[in-house]
């Protein structure tokens, strides 16, 4: 029993260590979104984390505070829970608040509404496989979502597009590019105004201006391939960049070649990455989604437009489920309410019962829960 309790001890003193505040910690302010990660796990399809911001805190562990923590968002997705769901892409579309996602395994994509119901699921056209990253961009003539996928011709990985979303029967169709060739995509996908970001277009992140909604031409390219990419302005690009044992993020700018290091040691085989929008006081927080670390963590930084080029570490979401740093996206809020309370002991809601579920009762135990 000695052995057991110094190790629980140790275990929460390292959590303590890597974590800037608690999953369930309380809230100062009503949440403006969510977070949704994706899994790669037996049973949990998408971890959902609601942050909350208040800059009249100068501490960052008071500032910016977690809540909600639910690993089981997508609850009534025909999954097949004996085989493992591996989701490596997430996108929500702004005007409906529906929230798609990539079966990587199954070769589909499948529609959830804002508040976690399975609508249904589409299959990849023939011959593509293993979809990945994905992005929704709204055109004149419709909305579209935007799959980097395997063809299995080449076993090369293209840009497809779906849609419209609008319609019953949407369909799919390549994207090309200026010489009517399907464009490279091997993961990240993000849209920039008229422009459409990818993190690896055949070895390299690439910028492309739309012609239309299934065609561009490309702009400016950089000598360096990511898993994930974001953007914050013109001058401001992220580019997560897997590594062993650590990886980075770049920053790229709009017409520029040129690559710099933004954010460096950041662990985990690959790394997802989301930009919140503006704060209050002008910041964004930057979400970086790590996978494969234990404690697995969703770490935070704060991008001052006043200091661009130092981001502020700001903590991080600890233990988030193992596995699960493959995608993040920015999404609505979600009705907590609507948690499994089945199992009271499993309190950070992740389907199991284990040490993190004990670390969030000795973090909060003497705290008061108020109302």
């Amino acid at each position: 029993m000695k052995h057991l309790t110094n190790g629980i001890a140790r275990t929460a003193l390292i959590a303590a260590v890597a974590t800037a505040t608690l999953v369930n910690s309380l809230a100062q302010e009503e949440p403006r979104y969510g977070l949704y990660i994706g899994d790669r796990d037996t049973y949990r399809v998408i971890t959902y984390l609601q942050p909350t911001y208040d800059p009249r805190y100068s501490d960052p562990a008071l500032a910016l505070q977690w809540s909600c923590a639910y690993s089981q968002f997508a609850k009534g997705y025909p999954s097949n829970t004996p085989a493992q769901v591996y989701i490596y892409g997430i996108a929500v579309d702004p005007h409906n608040d529906r929230i798609w996602a990539s079966d990587h395994l199954r070769d589909r994509i499948v529609a959830f509404d804002r508040n976690g119901n399975y609508i249904r699921d589409f299959a990849l056209p023939q011959g593509v496989l293993s979809p990945r990253k994905m992005a929704i961009y709204r055109h004149r003539q419709g909305t579209y979502l935007y799959v980097s996928a395997t063809n299995s011709d080449s076993w090369q990985a293209k840009l497809w597009v779906f849609g419209p979303l609008e319609s019953n029967n949407p369909s799919w169709e390549p994207f090309v590019d200026e010489n009517d060739q399907q464009v490279s995509s091997e993961s990240g996908v993000r849209f920039f105004e008229v422009y459409m970001l990818i993190s690896n277009s055949g070895g390299k992140a690439a910028l492309y201006k739309f012609s239309s909604h299934r065609s561009g031409y490309k702009g400016t390219e950089w000598d360096v391939a990511g898993e994930d990419i974001d953007y914050i302005d013109n001058d401001t690009i992220l580019l997560a960049v897997p590594g062993r044992p650590t990886g980075t993020i770049k920053r790229l700018r709009l017409n520029d070649p040129n690559i710099t290091d933004f954010i460096t040691g950041l662990p985990g085989t690959w790394q997802g990455i989301a930009v919140g929008p503006e704060e209050r006081d002008g910041t964004r927080f930057i979400y970086i989604a790590t996978y494969e670390t234990f404690p697995n963590a969703l770490f935070a930084y704060r991008y001052n437009p006043n200091d661009p080029d130092r981001p502020q570490w700001f903590g991080a979401a600890s233990p988030l489920p193992f596995k699960s740093g493959y995608a993040v996206a920015i999404g609505p809020v979600w009705d907590c309410s609507q948690c499994n309370a089945r199992c009271p002991e499993d309190v950070n809601r992740d389907g199991v019962v284990d040490d993190a579920d004990l670390l969030s009762i000795l973090f909060a135990f003497g705290s008061s829960c108020g109302n």
